[in-house]
C-alpha cells in the first residue's frame, strides 16, 4: 500500500507539487483500528492522545455512506471523480 501511495504522490508532484507535499507530510499521529458496529459492517477509528475518534459511523457506516452519496449531484457527463479520504471505501461504493 505504501508503494502505491508513493507512486501516486510522485505523479501528483508533476501536476501539483504543493498538494503532493501536503499529503506526503500529513500524518494522523495515532493508531488506526477497525471495530464492529451494531449494523454488522466494520468501521474505523483512530486513537490520538488517548481518545478514540471514529472515521466512519460507529453505528451504521453503510447507511452513513448512502446518505452522503444521495446528497452528491454529478451533472453528466462525468468522466472522473476524485475522492480524498477513502477510509473503508463505503462512500466510494455507494457513489458508484
Amino acid at each position: 500500500m505504501t508503494e502505491l501511495f508513493e507512486s501516486n504522490l510522485r505523479l501528483l508532484s508533476e501536476y501539483d507539487p504543493i498538494l503532493a507535499d501536503l499529503l506526503r507530510w500529513n500524518e494522523p499521529g495515532g493508531a488506526v483500528e477497525t471495530f464492529p458496529t451494531p449494523a454488522g459492517a466494520p468501521s474505523l477509528r483512530y486513537k490520538k492522545d488517548g481518545i478514540f475518534q471514529p472515521i466512519h459511523s460507529a453505528h451504521d457506516p453503510i447507511r452513513e455512506a448512502l446518505r452522503w452519496a444521495a446528497r452528491i449531484e454529478l451533472n453528466p457527463p462525468v468522466y472522473n471523480v476524485m475522492i480524498f479520504g477513502a477510509g473503508m471505501m463505503y462512500h466510494c461504493f455507494e457513489l458508484v
